[in-house]
């Protein structure tokens, strides 16, 4: 079971992978020339975002697996993020049997929200799991 300062440490990746994000953009908007650098930088940057190449470096062990199994459960329990839609992109990359059962389990929560994050991430993980 993720400890709450390693959910915190994954959030504070995420939430730093999103600030960089806004922050190239609003570069990119300033000028003609820095768009044309940030597009150089994109082209670098990008595969390690593609939903096909996320996990392609990522060599976890299985109790490796099933902590952020964990995590991903714990994010679909708790409120709702900016950044789901990235968990849902790790989900299809870490997805065990286990974690898929845990999320059906969670479709029939008497929580609204917790049963819209758990439709979402196995949607999610059955659309793109072909891609891994």
């Amino acid at each position: 079971m993720p400890t709450r300062q390693e959910i915190r440490d994954v959030e504070s990746q995420v939430n730093a992978l999103t600030r960089r994000i806004h922050e190239t953009f609003a570069t990119r908007e300033k000028s003609k020339a820095q768009w044309e650098r940030w597009e150089a930088r994109a082209t670098i940057t990008t595969p390690i975002r593609t939903p096909q190449s996320i996990g392609a470096a990522i060599d976890l062990t299985m109790s490796e697996i099933e902590r952020v199994n964990g995590i991903l459960v714990t994010v679909v329990d708790s409120r709702k993020r900016r950044e789901f839609r990235e968990f849902c992109r790790l989900a299809v990359k870490v997805a065990s049997p286990t974690l898929v059962a845990q999320l059906s389990r969670r479709e029939t929560a008497a929580d609204a929200g917790v049963r819209s994050r758990a439709a979402r991430m196995l949607s999610y993980i059955r659309k793109h799991r072909d891609l891994v």
